[in-house]
C-alpha cells in the first residue's frame, strides 16, 4: 500500500513495497516541492533575512487589524499554538479557532485570524475569559513562532505558489531523528508538508529542517535545512 511507503534523507535512502508506479508519483511529488524549497542561485545571503512580527490582532484601541466576520462563542483554555497570554483556544458554533487573540480594550471579544493573515473571525464572547488557563508569556519576539513561512524563493518573489505557509501543530507524537514535526505546512498532492523541530537562528536567514508525511507516517526528510522567510509570534 502507498501509505507503507517511506523515504529517509539526506539521499532519499528508501524502502519501499509494491506497487512502485504509485511510489514513483510520490516520488515525482516529492522533487517538485524539493525544487521550490532550494536556495535559487540568485538569492544571496545578504538579502536572505528572516522577517519577525509580533502579531497585533486589535489596534491600541481595540478594533480588529484584519477585516472581520462575526461568531458568538467561547474560549476554554490558552492557546495550544501561541504561547502568549492574549492567546486562547476558543469555539463558536461546531468550529475550534487557535489561536484567538484578545485586547485589554474589549476584553468581551477575540479575533482569530486565518492561515493568510487576510482575515479573521470576530467571535463575541458568551463568557468571561478563562485566565486562570491563560498562557504565562507576554508577546514577545522570543515568544514560539505560531506561523512561519518557509522557501527560499519566496525572498525574491512572495507569492502563494513559491511560499510554503506553516502553522504550528500541537500534540504530534511522531519524531525523526529525535525531531518533532512542529509545523503543518499543507497538502502537496498526496503528501503534507511540514517543517520539523525548531528553526536555527543562529543565522540569518533562519533555516528549519523539513519533510512529507502521508498517513502518519514520514515520507521524506531532506537533508538541507530550509530558509525561513517569515515569522509571526
Amino acid at each position: 500500500m502507498v501509505a507503507d511507503a517511506w523515504f529517509r534523507g539526506p539521499g532519499l535512502a528508501s524502502r519501499y513495497p509494491r506497487p512502485v508506479r504509485s511510489v514513483s508519483v510520490l516520488l515525482i511529488a516529492v522533487i517538485v516541492a524539493l525544487t521550490w524549497l532550494a536556495v535559487p542561485a540568485d538569492v544571496t545571503a545578504a538579502n536572505m533575512r528572516t522577517q519577525v512580527t509580533v502579531f497585533e490582532a486589535f489596534s491600541p484601541a481595540g478594533s480588529p487589524s484584519l477585516p472581520a466576520t462575526s461568531a458568538s462563542g467561547y474560549c476554554s483554555t490558552g492557546s495550544l499554538v501561541a504561547d502568549r497570554s492574549d492567546a486562547w483556544r476558543c469555539l463558536a458554533g461546531n468550529q475550534t479557532y487557535d489561536p484567538c487573540f484578545s485586547t485589554k480594550a474589549n476584553t468581551s471579544v477575540v479575533a482569530c485570524p486565518n492561515e493568510a493573515l487576510t482575515s479573521d473571525v470576530e467571535i463575541h464572547l458568551t463568557r468571561p475569559l478563562p485566565t486562570p488557563h491563560a498562557n504565562q508569556r507576554a508577546a514577545s519576539a522570543n515568544d514560539r513562532r505560531w506561523l512561519i513561512v518557509l522557501g527560499p524563493k519566496c525572498f525574491k518573489t512572495p507569492s502563494a505558489a513559491k511560499c510554503y505557509r506553516c502553522k504550528f501543530k500541537p500534540g504530534t507524537k511522531l519524531s525523526l531523528n529525535g525531531m518533532r514535526p512542529n509545523y503543518d505546512c499543507g497538502p502537496r498532492g498526496h503528501l503534507r508538508l511540514v517543517g520539523f523541530g525548531v528553526p536555527n537562528r543562529s543565522r540569518e536567514p533562519w533555516t528549519m529542517y523539513y519533510g512529507f508525511v502521508i498517513s502518519k507516517r514520514t515520507v521524506v526528510t531532506y537533508g538541507t535545512p530550509t530558509a525561513m522567510v517569515h515569522a509571526w509570534m
